[in-house]
């Protein structure tokens, strides 16, 4: 049993010779090249498959297991560059997993190969990159192989981001479990009659009660477990029964699991379909463990399953028919006498429990629940004087007062009560307020809001409740350190604010709590503006966010929180406070969370029956849709949000709608009407007297006649439109017109001052972390460069847009980076390449309707014919680029019009 990945260095470094030898040696570089060629193998079933994973799935996980499992007799042959090694490819592909489309494959074992070839030597170079062990090795593949083999990959690996190796992770188990002898064992043979290189898919569910310890079990055995699995073991809380937060959805699910699993969050798919297809790609042969806790039913955790032989899933949920249909589950009971006894014990000593019939007594109060008995511990390890006699009197009298409502979690509500009932004023009122926290996490700074105190009291407050096992701390990944409780422990909370807090109060507390959100959420608005946006800068204890990886990390944290905030809410701050949330979120090109917001937003205005702000969450699902290419839903949306915007007098919102609705129109070509929505944007904005959002649709207006070939004029506007924005203090919207700028510089001829705006621009859209901004100027450094015949670099900055743009999801910008590529490879004559990048680019513009982008693709194309001697399909495909020029009025139009009329007549026999 060889790992190919080990065969692999060793016919390259039988290639390179022996000073190879010399310069690899070492402990990391086998475990190295194994990891390059289980990337590689993922990329491959990722780029191969797609969306028929469902149907390859057996053929995946053979040749994921052939390519990182076993040899199987294959001879070793050298392989010196990447051709040899597609070859190698092909013949070990043909013995071990060779397959064509008849027996599912999506594509031939010569495509296989040839893709694997590629990713694993540009994996390689990563490596390298990265500073790794396989730099020598690096280096000798690009100084012995043929520049027309590698060189279109090399600069895209060199731009691409560093490899994230996270694995997922498991929480930390419970210091004090006990007990559960037999359930443990029985989810323990289960794990270990799992056999991580066979063929059998195991997956194991435990249901039972709520706080009996579910979540608990899981955990307690995986973490046994978790060395069988090295690939990563992955948790992730589905919220099935969580109070005041609806369950975890699919698609945000697999987003969070994609996100353990190490792919990027502006890399993961946007839809259910393909986020289910790349996490099973990604889990494909791998040997890793997943726990699904808190599933509502079968429905939620059908799309989560990663249907891989190597990795079992555990599921945790209340629901005896949560798993697949054949799953048998363990069902999980109240704990023995004997085991809630022992759990007593340890947790407050054996010197305050030697009175066993007491112990026996308190424990059957509670209910035998563990989470019962952790309350009570915490009650009596918060008060040394306190006898278990005094315990087992105030169980019982109020276990007499519940009487027989909601018999089972009598014991459960009966170890709360006693546990708040000697709590001093301050700890109590605190732990009401708790409460009050709509969410499911609660920092310091939020709770500080909450009670209206300095932060360093609120601290204190959540350690004492935690010293009382009323919360428990924890850290959420990316996020600053907070605190949650059981889904028992929170609806007991509510009710106790309930029932001894007044609406009034509950609603201040909330308000104080939005506040101190929207304060916060200002000091990430400076990142964008010098003034900030909102009046609230006196809110106690806002955080600092002094980056936009700060604002992002952050704001991914507290997504759940923010939702459940305008969920129970329902008032106008909350749903302000979503709306910005979500336009931040859209800024940093996180576009999942970013609608999800909007569109809760969106709901609770119109409950209010707020019109106008439903329009103005509408105007950022309307530039989600722009960003990520849909563009019949940005123009119906942003359309909608004109048109009710006009209808309620709102005149800001329906100016900035309009920007929005021009931007769309623009991309889509349809330029005058672009134009006609920004200038009436502007006399809106005058009209108002609104500085800010006049700039913005100058800009617009200067994009708009940039398009079409009107340099001058578009230069005035964005020189009014700058002038605007850096009075108001607009960062990013000056660097925006800075671009454009430079757009303008290229229609005037003048190269070098072009050169320096796109640079400068670049730089600030990096600093800002605006991606979607960075690849557009990337794009434009790469045309400029081409115009100085510099076709290397121009290649650089275009396959690194490419490479931003797919991550981000912007499939517009992905088709004119494809398109730029095609110029790069057309001006060194490479025609192949050229029609393969404008080919791509043509067809994803035609599913965008981007009339633009499709005719400068079909120009490009028709370039290539000219060079083959086909002039007859070279004027098929200009005349369609000239019909599509002519429609959006583009300058490019003339010069299709001359080369259509230089073209010979017919194609030579």
């Amino acid at each position: 049993m060889v790992p190919f990945g080990d065969a692999l260095l060793g016919w390259l470094v039988s290639a390179a010779g022996t000073e190879m030898f010399r310069r690899l040696r070492g402990d990391r570089v086998k475990p190295a090249m194994r990891m390059v060629v289980a990337d590689a193998v993922d990329t491959t079933l990722i780029e191969i498959i797609g969306k028929n994973t469902q149907r390859a799935q057996g053929p995946a996980r053979e040749l994921r297991r052939a390519l990182l499992s076993r040899r199987d007799g294959i001879s070793v042959i050298q392989v010196s560059d990447r051709a040899e090694l597609a070859t190698a490819l092909r013949k070990w592909l043909d013995v071990t997993a060779g397959r064509g489309p008849e027996q599912g494959w999506p594509a031939t074992p010569e495509v296989v190969a040839e893709c694997l070839a590629r990713n694993i030597v540009a994996g390689i170079h990563g490596n390298a990159r990265a500073g790794g062990v396989l730099a020598p090795l690096s280096e000798w593949l690009w100084r012995n192989e043929a520049v027309e083999i590698l060189g279109h990959i090399r600069y895209k690996v060199d731009q691409m981001p560093l490899p994230d190796r996270s694995r997922g992770h498991l929480p930390g188990q419970m210091p004090d479990f006990t007990g559960r002898s037999r359930a443990v064992e029985e989810l323990s043979e289960r794990l270990a009659a799992h056999d991580p290189s066979g063929t059998v898919v195991s997956i194991s569910s435990v249901t039972g009660m709520a706080g009996v310890g579910k979540t608990a079990l899981a955990l307690h055995v995986a973490h046994r477990f978790a060395a069988r699995y090295p690939d990563g073991q992955f948790f992730i809380d589905l919220h099935g029964y969580t109070p005041g937060l609806p369950p975890v959805t699919p698609l945000v699910a697999l987003e969070q699991l994609l996100d353990q699993a190490g792919v990027p969050s502006h890399s993961i798919p946007p839809d259910l379909e393909r986020r289910q297809a790349r996490w099973r790609v990604r889990m494909a042969g791998r040997t890793a463990l997943v726990v699904l806790d808190n599933a509502l039913n079968a429905a939620q955790v059908a799309p989560l399953l990663p249907m891989s032989p190597g990795s079992p899933v555990i599921i945790t949920s209340r629901s005896r028919s949560v798993a697949p249909f054949g799953t048998r589950p363990l069902w999980l009971d109240v704990m023995t006498p004997q085991e809630s006894a022992s759990l007593l014990v340890r947790l407050v000593g054996a010197d305050r429990c030697q009175d066993v019939a007491r112990v026996a007594r308190v424990t059957d109060l509670a209910g035998h629940l563990p989470l019962a008995v952790t309350v009570v511990a915490g009650r009596m390890n918060s008060d040394p004087t306190l006898e278990l006699a005094d315990v087992l009197t105030d169980l019982a009298d109020t276990n007499r007062r519940l009487g027989e409502s909601d018999a089972e979690y009598a014991g459960t509500r009966t170890s709360f009560e006693v546990s708040i009932d000697r709590l001093d004023e301050v700890t109590l009122h605190a732990f009401r307020l708790v409460g009050v926290h709509p969410g499911p996490t609660i920092g310091v700074e939020q709770f500080a809001a909450l009670l209206d105190r300095p932060p360093g009291q609120a601290s204190q407050l959540l350690r004492d409740l935690g010293d009382r096992n009323l919360v428990r701390p924890t850290r959420r990944s990316g996020s600053r350190r907070c605190y949650e409780q059981h889904d028992l422990l929170r609806d007991y909370a509510r009710d106790q604010a309930g029932s001894s807090l007044s609406p009034a109060y509950r609603t201040a507390a909330l308000h104080r709590l939005t506040t101190w959100y929207l304060a916060t959420l200002d000091t990430a608005v400076r990142h964008w503006y010098a003034t900030a946006s909102t009046s609230v800068d006196d809110a106690p204890g806002r955080l600092r966010l002094d980056s936009p990886d700060d604002t992002r990390a952050w704001l991914v944290a507290e997504e759940d929180n923010l939702i459940a905030l305008t969920a129970i809410t329902g008032d106008r701050d909350a749903a302000t406070l979503g709306t910005l949330a979500a336009r931040r979120l859209y800024l940093l090109d996180h576009h999942v969370a970013a609608n999800r917001l909007a569109q809760r937003s969106r709901e609770t205005f119109q409950l209010l029956g707020d019109r106008g702000g439903a329009a103005r969450a509408q105007r950022i699902l309307a530039d989600v849709a722009r960003a990520t290419g849909d563009f019949p839903a940005a123009s119906r949306l942003s359309s909608g949000a004109v048109l009710v915007s006009r209808e309620v007098g709102d005149h800001l919102g329906e100016a900035l709608a309009r920007q929005s609705l021009g931007d769309v129109l623009r991309l889509r070509g349809s330029l005058a009407e672009s134009r006609q929505q920004f200038e009436r944007s502007v006399e809106i904005c005058r009209e108002i007297h609104e500085q800010r959002g006049e700039g913005h649709a100058l800009r617009g207006l200067g994009d708009a006649f940039v398009a079409v070939g009107q340099f001058t004029t578009a230069a005035q506007h964005y020189t009014r439109g700058a002038q605007l924005m850096i009075d108001y203090g607009e960062q990013l919207g000056a660097n925006h017109i800075r671009r454009g700028l430079g757009d303008v510089a290229v229609g005037h001829g003048d190269l070098v001052t072009a050169a320096e705006l796109y640079r400068s621009a670049f730089q600030t859209y990096q600093e800002l972390a605006d991606r979607y901004a960075e690849a557009r100027t990337l794009r434009d450094m790469g045309d400029l460069v081409l115009l100085l015949h510099q076709q290397t670099v121009a290649e650089q900055h275009h396959t690194r847009a490419l490479t931003i743009c797919q991550e981000i999801g912007d499939r517009l910008g992905e088709a004119h980076a494809l398109r730029g590529l095609g110029d790069v490879a057309a001006g060194m004559q490479h025609w192949d390449d050229a029609e393969r990048h404008y080919a791509a680019s043509a067809a994803l513009a035609e599913r965008l309707h981007d009339l633009v982008g499709l005719s400068r693709a079909c120009w490009g194309l028709g370039q290539v014919e000219v060079a083959r001697q086909r002039p007859d399909q070279a004027r098929k495909l200009w005349s369609r680029a000239l019909l599509g020029l002519e429609r959006t009025g583009s300058p490019l139009a003339a010069r299709v019009r001359e080369a259509l009329h230089d073209l010979p007549s017919s194609d030579p026999p």
